[in-house]
C-alpha cells in the first residue's frame, strides 16, 4: 500500500505535532508500507517573511529532500518538498494523510488517484492563522477525520455532526522506560519543558517553582527546551537546549510538571510518566488521556502559580505519596503504544 503524508511547513525545529507524523512513518515503514513524506511549504493561509521564489531556492537547490536531523527517521521512509499540495506535485497513492487545517482544504481537493484522504488532528488549533471560521470548516470537509484525544472528537462533531474516529499517540516504550528505581530517586527535583510560546504556561510555572523553593530549600529543578537558556536562572535551576537523551533527563527528576494553557495530547507527561516520574499537570484536554485527578496525576489550575505551588509541594513533602503516583502512573500509561495506535490506524487504512 502506498501512503503519502503531508506536512504543513518544514521541520526544522523539533515539535509534538511532527514527532507523531514521522513516528507513524516509521511504524507503518517497519510494516512494508510504502511512505512518502511531502513537506507543503507554502499554503494560502500563512504569511512568509520571504517571497515564494525565495524559499523554493532555499527548499528545492538548497534543502532538497529535507530529513529532520532530530528525529531518527526510517531510511524507507522518503521525503520531499512540494511548494503547494497539489496533484502535478505528489504522486498516486491509496492513502493521503495530512495533519494541520490549513492543508485539509487541500486534500479535499486532491483527485481520487491520490488514495483515501484522512485529516489526523491533533489540536484545536485556533492559533494557526488566527481563523476559528475557516478551522471549524475544515471538520465539515467530506473526507475522513480523526483525533487524538476525545475532548478533540467533541469539539469536531459539534462542528460537523459527525464523530471521528479517535487514536490516542503511543510512546516509543523502547526509548522512554524507567532506568532510575522510582524509590531511588532524589524526592525534591522536579522537571519541566521550557517555552516562549505563551500557551505552555511557563511564567506560571516558574513562579510556582518559585514558591516551592521557599518551603524545600534543596529543592532542584531541570528545565528543557527547543529555545535559548532564559537569563538570569538562579543556580538551583538548570537548564538543557535540545536535550539527545530526555528519558535520561526524566530519569533523573522524582517529579514532572507541566503549567500549559493549552495541548492536543501533550507527549513529553505521558514520556516522563513512563520513565518513573510523578506527575503534576494543568487540567486541561490535552492531559485528560493519562492524568486521571487522584489517580495518576495531581491536576492544576492553570495560570494560577498558588495552586500549582500548592500541589507539587504534596509530592515534595510527602515521599510516600509521590512514589505511589508515580508507580500507579507508569502502569496506566503503558497503554499508550505505537502498537496498539497503528493497529487503529491500519484498520481505518
Amino acid at each position: 500500500m502506498k501512503i503519502n503524508i503531508y506536512l504543513s511547513g518544514i521541520p526544522f525545529s523539533m515539535s509534538g505535532g511532527y514527532k507523531i507524523m514521522y513516528e507513524y512513518a516509521n511504524q507503518l515503514a517497519k510494516r512494508g508500507y510504502d511512505v512518502v513524506i511531502h513537506n507543503v511549504y507554502t499554503n494560502p493561509y500563512f504569511l512568509y517573511e520571504y517571497p515564494h521564489w525565495m524559499r523554493t531556492l532555499k527548499n528545492n537547490i538548497l534543502l532538497p529532500d529535507y530529513r529532520p536531523s532530530w528525529y531518527p527517521l526510517d531510511e524507507k521512509v522518503i521525503c520531499k518538498n512540494i511548494p503547494k499540495l497539489k496533484d502535478k506535485y505528489v504522486r498516486d497513492a491509496d492513502v493521503s494523510l495530512s495533519t494541520n487545517w490549513v492543508l485539509a482544504f487541500e486534500l479535499n481537493e486532491l483527485s481520487d488517484r491520490k488514495g483515501k484522504k484522512i485529516n489526523l488532528i491533533q489540536d484545536y488549533e485556533l492559533w494557526i492563522g488566527n481563523n476559528k471560521e475557516k478551522l471549524h470548516a475544515s471538520y465539515c470537509l467530506p473526507i475522513n477525520h480523526v483525533v487524538i484525544a476525545d475532548y478533540l472528537a467533541d469539539i469536531v462533531e459539534k462542528e460537523s455532526t459527525i464523530r471521528p474516529a479517535v487514536i490516542y499517540n503511543g510512546i516509543n516504550q523502547e526509548i522512554f522506560k524507567i532506568k532510575t528505581p522510582i524509590k531511588q530517586r532524589n524526592p525534591h527535583t522536579i522537571s519541566m519543558l521550557f517555552s516562549i510560546e505563551d500557551r505552555k504556561g511557563t511564567k506560571y510555572g516558574l513562579e510556582a517553582l518559585r514558591i516551592c523553593k521557599k518551603e524545600v530549600p534543596d529543592l532542584q529543578v531541570k528545565l528543557f527546551g527547543v529555545y535559548p537558556e532564559p537569563e538570569n536562572l538562579e543556580e538551583w535551576i538548570h537548564y538543557t537546549q535540545k536535550p539527545q537523551d530526555l528519558c535520561s533527563l526524566y530519569n533523573s527528576t522524582a517529579i514532572y510538571f507541566t503549567p500549559s494553557n493549552g495541548e492536543g495530547w501533550a507527549l513529553p507527561p505521558a514520556e516522563a510518566m513512563n520513565c518513573g516520574c510523578a506527575l503534576v499537570c494543568t487540567n486541561i484536554g490535552g492531559h485528560s488521556a493519562y492524568a486521571k485527578e487522584n489517580e495518576t496525576a495531581l491536576l492544576v489550575e492553570p495560570r494560577n502559580p498558588n495552586d500549582m505551588a500548592a500541589k507539587l509541594l504534596l509530592f515534595l513533602t510527602d515521599d510516600n505519596k509521590r512514589k505511589l503516583f508515580a508507580d500507579t502512573g507508569n502502569s496506566f500509561v503503558k497503554q499508550f503504544n505505537w502498537d496498539a495506535a497503528v493497529a487503529k490506524m491500519e484498520i481505518l487504512l
